[in-house]
């Protein structure tokens, strides 16, 4: 614990020395190029925003400002090409807003989920800058829920001319909490990403037709409390299949963990160094960065973190139309809460469930109605990166009237 917060207090720092140096860098605008200034707290949130300005880079001569205020977010996002200036966001504060803005002078000022920055917001007003909010979310700050609380979020509301929400509950929250801007039932565009990176997914070293049984199990960014209890319930079931695991954090302790959970089990990586023909033991993958490429594989997926903090991205192996299960703890997915609704998800409380949803899925029509079903969840909320892209566009035009 130490070390982390050592970590993140020097990462701080480092951000609080760098933006200064970042905004002397950037030209002026003007002219003939239009500046759009899209802020993300992190690297997650920014997936939401990367298919919106990648149909603006490929459609005008717009240029692009990215924030972060995320250490990691902004690190991990420096090489993003389609953006022409990537920075920190300071603290909020009056007067690092009016630098800020002054530098970078946005046209539109895009912000993404739940971000709200009553100085920056200020100034923008100020600056009759139009603000929007793009993928937006009820806010899980009790404080925003009543009494004074509810009166700063709401002033802070009226500083946005537009918000997009992700579906209707959040549309219903931002008029429970009386916003009188334009409000906008969306769909989250993360969907429009996870689509693109289905089509196009990077090819991987094996394929179905390496693997020796009819059935693959994909266990996606799972944790230890997964593990244990896939490896209890892989050796109970009735007829073999292809196991596929994908820890959230690969480090060497995890991974020696899990191959004495699964002794007869091969690393991915040996995969690279000595392809077989027929793989029929346990694959552990030992590597990050691949698990959206290898949900291709699979015919059923569980999704670890549902006995931790909660549940992770459950929309990617959506993307590919396979049934889909995970642990219990769901409150902080909102697409658990629609593929419930959908009866489109598998809630997993111990290894005799597993157990039981893994030989049910043996049946190939249940594979298939339950895989019809996540597949629509993705392929019905698709399109809107293009539609928010387009009414940006239109909102710029207006604004050079």
């Amino acid at each position: 614990m130490v070390k982390v917060l050592k970590l993140t207090s020097e990462k701080i720092r480092k951000r609080e020395n760098s933006w200064r140096g970042q905004l002397d860098s950037i030209p002026h605008a003007g002219g003939s190029k239009p500046r759009l200034w899209f802020h993300a707290a992190s690297m997650g949130e920014f997936e939401q925003a990367k298919a919106i300005i990648e149909i603006i880079k490929q459609e005008t001569n717009f240029e692009i400002a990215v924030s972060f205020f995320s250490p990691s977010g902004y690190e991990n996002q420096l090489k993003y090409k389609h953006a022409d200036f990537i920075l920190y966001l300071p603290i909020d504060t009056r007067k690092n807003a009016k630098l800020f803005l002054d530098k970078v002078s946005p046209d539109i000022a895009i912000f993404i989920r739940y971000e709200y920055w009553y100085n920056f917001l200020c100034q923008i007003e100020n600056r009759d800058i139009p603000a929007v909010m793009i993928c937006a979310t009820r806010t899980g700050n009790h404080l925003f829920g009543k009494g004074i609380g509810k009166k700063i979020f709401q002033k802070i509301l009226t500083k946005y001319s537009r918000i997009y929400t992700v579906g209707k509950s959040h549309t219903q929250f931002f008029k429970q909490m009386d916003y009188q801007g334009k409000l906008i039932t969306s769909a989250d565009t993360r969907f429009d990403r996870i689509w693109e990176k289905v089509i196009n997914r990077t090819e991987i070293i094996i394929t179905k037709n390496d693997l020796k049984h009819e059935l693959t199990l994909v266990c996606g960014s799972t944790w230890q409390e997964d593990e244990q209890m896939i490896a209890r319930a892989y050796s109970q079931i009735s007829k073999d299949i292809n196991l596929i695991i994908v820890p959230h954090e690969p480090t060497s302790k995890n991974i020696k963990s899990l191959r004495s959970l699964f002794p007869n089990s091969q690393l991915f990586s040996e995969l690279h160094a000595h392809p077989s023909p027929s793989i029929d033991s346990p694959i552990i993958v030992d590597s990050i960065g691949g698990l959206l490429s290898l949900y291709s594989l699979a015919d059923i997926v569980y999704v670890g973190g549902g006995f931790g903090a909660g549940v992770h991205s459950l929309a990617e192996p959506a993307g590919y139309g396979v049934p889909l299960s995970c642990g219990v703890n769901v409150k902080s997915s909102p697409d658990a809460t629609i593929l419930l609704e959908e009866n489109a998800l598998e809630i997993i409380h111990n290894e005799k469930e597993l157990g039981s949803w893994l030989e049910k899925s043996f049946s190939s029509e249940y594979r298939n109605t339950q895989g019809n079903k996540t597949s629509n969840y993705v392929k019905s909320r698709l399109g809107w990166s293009k539609k928010i892209a387009d009414d940006l566009k239109e909102m710029l035009e207006k604004t050079k009237i």
